[in-house]
């Protein structure tokens, strides 16, 4: 007999209403709308060995696309400005390192960011995600995502950079038929999505010898949400503070 999926993490749990739970070992496997018409299915698929596909490789694409601005600027086309990016450069050269941050180490099923956004949202709130709730609010949290850019038009005009984003890279209806994998790697276009979504900021930090610096720390290499780094009485909110490694792989960091 299915369960109704609980949603303790996201403030936008009206919207998955109709989340079904495929049982112990499996996971979430859709998602309909009111009317009851199914709008999403979490995929189970079986891991295949190699590298998972997904949006999270630094190395690879987002630093391929600030090649790709050098290229459209001497060729004297409009620059791709207004997407927010990584940049390991201006990381290396700029902010300072940060000390007492602990590492919080989350499983590398391919579910790695969304667990450790999970996690941190939940610990921020004075929470702990077990391993199998860590993964039930990872996999709300994809579904989220795919509810905000892949149901209708209207939705995802809220989302534009994050759609600029998933565009720069692959066409959107093949992101979305993909981001339903629970192997499909988040990144650059889950965090857009999901820090205005959650109205949270979340900080993006590689570890200091990485970003070419000298000394044990991390160092913030983007920013999400910055907008929502208050509260509408002034106070600031705590950020969600996410690790990247060179191995494309997230982790919590908590102060």
């Amino acid at each position: 007999m299915r369960s109704s999926a609980r949603f303790t993490t996201l403030p936008v749990a009206a919207l998955f209403d109709g989340c079904r739970s495929g049982g112990s070992g499996s996971a979430l496997e859709s998602c309909s709308d009111a009317a009851g018409t199914s709008q999403f299915e979490l995929l189970s698929i079986t891991p295949r060995r190699g590298r998972p596909v997904g949006f999270a490789s630094l190395s690879t694409s987002l630093l391929g696309q600030q090649r790709a601005q050098q290229e459209e600027q001497q060729a004297g086309r409009p620059l791709f400005s207004h997407v927010p990016l990584f940049e390991l450069a201006r990381a290396a050269a700029g902010p300072a390192i940060e000390t007492g941050l602990r590492v919080v180490k989350v499983a590398g099923d391919g579910r790695c960011m969304f667990r450790a956004l999970a996690q941190g949202l939940a610990r921020n709130q004075g929470r702990f995600l077990g391993q199998a709730a860590e993964e039930q609010e990872a996999d709300q949290l994809r579904l989220a995502v795919a509810e905000a850019l892949c149901r209708t038009a209207a939705r995802r005009n809220e989302f534009a950079s994050a759609v600029y984003a998933v565009e720069a890279e692959d066409k959107l209806q093949n992101y979305c038929r993909r981001i339903m994998a629970p192997t499909f790697w988040g990144g650059e276009p889950e965090l857009l999505v999901l820090s205005q979504m959650l109205r949270v900021p979340i900080l993006v930090y590689i570890p200091s010898r990485e970003a070419g610096k000298s000394g044990r720390g991390f160092v913030v290499i983007q920013q999400y949400g910055d907008k929502w780094s208050k509260t509408k009485s002034g106070k600031a909110k705590r950020p969600v503070r996410l690790l990247y490694s060179g191995s494309n792989h997230y982790d919590l960091l908590l102060k």
